[in-house]
């Protein structure tokens, strides 16, 4: 009798036996057939030792020996004796060992939903790599895309990006890209060494050489300049050329919020970009000082003085504060209370922003029954 441990203890509940195995280097191959006669009718269950027929599902099941396990079961198709019974044929049941339609043994699956589950995002990166570097190793041995699918159980176009990405395709670099601004760098670099602050002008300037951008493209671009201009080096030499900012982080360093967080900013460099910005764009430097000041307003629940915010809000420069300042006053009564009113949103909003983050976590390829399981845990 052959034994594989932690699968012959399965077999043999459903009734099953192993007679053959095969073991390569990475891959564990068993076939197990019936070790008794009869089987129960599942409608009227009487025995019956009839066959009908037979057929072969391949199941996935738990590694062993640090190989991956297909497993082969024989599967036997029996008339039912009871002529009163509606059904003619039937199935032996093997569902202790793998539910009908499925591709994996109950052992497996339940292994692998207790780790995703547990570890989320960071299971589900390591198996995704695990496979790709399995793919890889698969097609060395010159197995075709279709049998390493059958293996994996992944898809053939999977495998075949798999194959030819040349490496683990999520860890790939992202490069930034080229930028329209690109061809024309020279002039407006030249235009801020001079002096220039009027971004109208250099904007105009630079669609007549041909730049296709807009005008809020060339103020950031303008701001990093005029940052880089400004930051030295003990020795007198210019400063490295200031990162990007994205709108978000542009957005905290114009409100001031590194400096309300824990973390202190480590360089200038988010200061000499807020002041140039504001040097060259004073809508900016006004719609700046007062969304602070809203904040500040909200963090003290000074109502009292909000009615004259929204009055200097209502008459800004700015139509984005503008707006803003209309959405608050059709909603008066309701922004008062946020004032007032000890209860917030906040629990309902950070209970959505955590389910945002396990459903990133996970890469968004986890189903509705695992995202569930993670938001209800209680850890």
């Amino acid at each position: 009798m052959v034994v594989v441990p932690g699968l012959s203890e399965s077999l043999c509940a459903v009734g099953k036996r192993i007679i053959r195995f095969d073991i390569t280097e990475t891959l564990l191959s068993v076939e197990a057939t019936s070790s008794v006669r009869r089987a129960n009718c599942p409608r009227c269950s009487r025995g019956s030792s009839r066959r009908h027929g037979q057929y072969w599902r391949q199941l996935r099941a738990q590694p062993c020996m640090g190989r991956s396990v297909i497993l082969y079961v024989q599967v036997r198709r029996f008339k039912c004796l009871n002529p009163q019974c509606p059904q003619a044929t039937f199935v032996e049941p093997i569902e202790d060992l793998a539910p009908a339609k499925h591709r994996r043994t109950v052992g497996f699956s339940g292994a692998s939903c207790a780790i995703a589950q547990a570890l989320g995002g960071s299971a589900a990166a390591r198996l995704s790599a695990a496979r790709y570097e399995e793919v890889v190793r698969l097609r060395a041995q010159g197995l075709t895309f279709k049998a390493i699918g059958r293996v994996t159980e992944l898809d053939q176009r999977t495998v075949k990006n798999f194959v030819r990405a040349g490496e683990y395709p999520e860890r790939s670099p992202r490069g930034s890209g080229p930028m329209l601004l690109d061809a024309y760098r020279h002039h407006l670099c030249r235009r801020v060494a001079e002096g220039g602050t009027n971004i109208t002008t250099v904007w105009q300037e630079l669609r007549a050489q041909g730049f296709t951008g807009s005008r809020g493209t060339v103020r950031l671009a303008m701001a990093r300049a005029y940052a880089v201009s400004s930051s030295t080096d003990p020795a007198g030499r210019p400063g490295r050329r200031a990162p990007t900012p994205s709108v978000q982080r542009a957005y905290a360093w114009l409100v001031g919020w590194d400096e309300r967080g824990n973390q202190v900013p480590k360089g200038a460099e988010h200061r000499q970009f807020v002041d140039a910005l504001c040097a060259i764009e004073p809508e900016i430097a006004e719609a700046s000082s007062l969304a602070c000041e809203f904040l500040g307003l909200i963090h003290r629940r000074d109502v009292d003085r909000f009615d004259g915010w929204l009055a200097r809000a209502q008459d800004s420069k700015s139509s984005e504060l503008r707006r803003f300042a209309g959405g608050l006053t059709a909603d008066l009564s309701a922004v008062r209370a946020a004032f007032q009113s000890p209860w917030s949103s906040g629990q309902v909003e950070g209970q959505i922003n955590r389910l945002k983050f396990l459903k990133r976590q996970m890469y968004g390829r986890a189903n509705l029954d695992l995202l569930r399981a993670r938001v209800l845990h209680p850890n």
